[in-house]
């Protein structure tokens, strides 16, 4: 169990969909004047979705700060994914809005059906690609292969972004069905 108040001390928001499309927004956020963090949207133009599946990911989330409800917790994420299934280069998408210039912990929680993925993170204003991490799921329990991703961002400029993409890298040929969900975003401070 993650405690999204403790790991997103600037920002959290989390995603448990079964619903047919998805808006993207989160199921619940931190309870602040302004977020940082916005609403997830698909990668290659196609609608969301949450799952219906028996098979979730292992990710579990509590919180005291929320906006409604205030506090809770979630036994099992369902998350959010494209309805792109099974498609190279569908996925989800956000951006982080970061307010100061000063280190952040950005943490990323993700899960993958029989599917081997990507995700980038690329920050406003930077040369380089940004940060990547493979994502490779076995589904040897039937449930989503679950994990957490932890980037460290500093902007140049107050208000830079920092866009996070979960893709599908390449064939899974596996399973008509593969996907990559995301379930959850904290930002915090240094």
């Amino acid at each position: 169990m993650y405690n999204l108040s403790a790991l997103g001390n600037v920002d959290w928001a989390y995603w448990s969909e079964s619903v047919f499309p998805a808006s993207g927004e989160p199921t619940n956020r931190k309870r602040i004047k302004s977020s940082v963090i916005e609403d997830l949207s698909p990668v290659d133009g196609h609608e969301m979705m949450g799952s219906s599946s028996q098979t979730l990911p292992n990710l579990g989330f509590e919180y005291t700060d929320g906006r409604y409800p205030v506090d809770g917790k979630v036994e099992r994420s369902i998350g959010v994914l494209n309805r792109n299934v099974n498609t190279v280069g569908a996925g989800l998408e956000l951006s982080i809005t970061l307010p100061e210039v000063k280190a952040y912990t950005v943490r990323v929680w993700a899960a993958g059906f029989d599917a081997v993925g990507r995700l980038t993170a690329s920050l406003e204003g930077c040369d380089s690609n940004g940060y990547a991490a493979l994502i490779a799921d076995s589904n040897s329990n039937g449930d989503k292969d679950s994990y957490v991703y932890t980037l460290t961002a500093t902007p140049d400029h107050a208000g830079d972004q920092l866009r996070i993409r979960i893709v599908l890298d390449s064939d899974p040929g596996n399973h008509p069905l593969s996907h990559l969900v995301i379930c959850a975003v904290a930002v915090s401070a240094e």
